[in-house]
């Protein structure tokens, strides 16, 4: 039976590789065969500061709140038009937010140490999900549909950055009353800390073909520490990750007090029929995402918890974070894609609905993850890879995250900068 698995697993490796290929020349010569749009050059410096630089200039009135919000405003209005990445614009409420931070800090009823230890980012602008709740903006709660069980331990926010200087106070806010749990103002000797790695997930099927891209990102990353610290990194061989997404999978659906996703795109009000939106979708009736849709048809593969597949996976979830925690203990690191691929073209991801796994496994095993930008690969596209560390041992992978980008740049403009 074990002989048989191996055979139809790399069969199945052999089929989704072709697709891939396939998927991949499609979008690359058929969908996206013009050159890109160049985006508009940057032209103000604010633009290019750390958030925590211009806390500091803004509590200091070197620069207002207000003339940062304006300058980033004017930016999204010019590049927006070519990425969409901007769905609700508050811009009026922002600038009164801008207003009432400058009265405040002109108003001289906190000093500055005051204002840096209770308000960090104070005057700082910045862009979020549509699930996270905004006021005037967000109808619901935030998160919908709203994480139930253990599906909440899965929905840790996290911060995205372009500094790494500006991670450890963003988590000191984000944690809040566990913030004494992550041991962020311990500081961390890299001399003396132990780097594992892995290049690949170890083979499942459905999933892309590392990019050498990565592997060289890991490998760079590697020498670093070897040349700088004199630490040499051990290869590691952790057979679970190969069922990564099968035991996310299972992780998700063994959470009894969720509702199905049939009942959640409802809005917990009866459910919808997942294969005639399906239909409307292919004629463009549909309210709801192609991906969104995928998930509700994926239960059809859900077993009962006390099915021998789910207690197998939930088991070897639990010996998966086992092993790293005996792995990495309070002084490790583990070097991992962060994505099988560079940045993917845009939809091409619904061709490869796997590849997140690389990923989603250390969400539902808890542990802390850091992705770092490794700069440009060899299609123009950004590159980069994950540190992980044991629970808790956050500030192991952000110090590892500042390290690596003093080292290789870090986030790299995608526009000409003419200031």
């Amino acid at each position: 039976m074990k002989r048989f698995t191996k055979i139809l697993f790399v069969v199945f490796r052999i089929l989704f590789r072709t697709w891939d290929l396939a998927a991949n020349f499609i979008f690359q010569k058929v969908i996206y065969p013009k050159p890109k749009r160049e985006l508009p050059d940057i032209n103000d410096l604010i633009l290019l500061d750390s958030a925590t630089s211009l806390a500091a200039k803004i509590r200091h009135r070197k620069i207002t709140s207000v003339e940062v919000v304006k300058s980033f405003i004017k930016r999204i209005e010019a590049v927006n038009p070519l990425l969409n990445a901007v769905v609700d614009k508050r811009y009026e409420e922002a600038l009164k937010d801008a207003e009432a931070a400058d009265e405040l800090i002109s108003s001289g009823r906190k000093t500055i140490e005051e204002l840096e230890q209770d308000l960090p980012f104070l005057g700082v602008p910045f862009t979020t999900k549509v699930s996270v709740a905004v006021a005037g903006i967000v109808s619901n709660h935030g998160q919908e549909p709203e994480a139930m069980g253990d599906l909440d331990t899965f929905m840790s926010t996290g911060p995205i950055v372009r500094n790494a200087v500006d991670l450890m106070p963003l988590f000191k806010l984000l944690a809040g009353p566990n913030v004494s749990k992550l041991q962020l103002d311990k500081k961390v000797d890299l001399s003396q800390i132990k780097i594992y790695y892995m290049e690949h997930d170890g083979g499942f099927p459905f999933c892309s073909k590392v990019d050498s891209d990565i592997k060289d990102a890991i490998q760079r990353a590697i020498g670093h520490f070897r040349c700088a610290y004199n630490i040499k990194a051990s290869r590691a061989s952790i057979k679970g990750l190969s069922r990564s997404f099968e035991i996310w999978a299972t992780k998700m659906f063994a959470v009894e007090e969720a509702y199905s996703w049939s009942e959640e795109l409802a809005l917990r009000k009866g459910s919808v029929n997942l294969y005639w939106e399906l239909c409307k979708w292919f004629v463009g009736m549909s309210e709801n995402t192609l991906p969104s849709l995928g998930l509700g048809l994926s239960e059809i593969f859900k077993r009962e918890l006390n099915h021998p597949e789910t207690q197998k996976f939930l088991s070897m979830c639990n010996d998966l974070k086992r092993e790293f925690q005996a792995l990495l203990g309070d002084n490790g690191i583990f070097m991992y894609p962060t994505h099988p691929t560079a940045a993917p073209y845009h939809n091409q991801p619904l061709c490869r609905p796997f590849n997140f796994s690389y990923t989603a496994i250390f969400n539902v095993l808890g542990l802390p993850a850091t992705q770092v930008p490794m700069g440009i690969g060899q299609n123009g596209v950004p590159v980069g890879l994950q540190v992980v560390g044991a629970l808790y041992m956050d500030h192991l992978t952000i110090a590892a995250a500042c390290e690596l980008e003093k080292s290789f740049g870090g986030w790299v403009s995608p526009s000409k900068i003419s200031c």
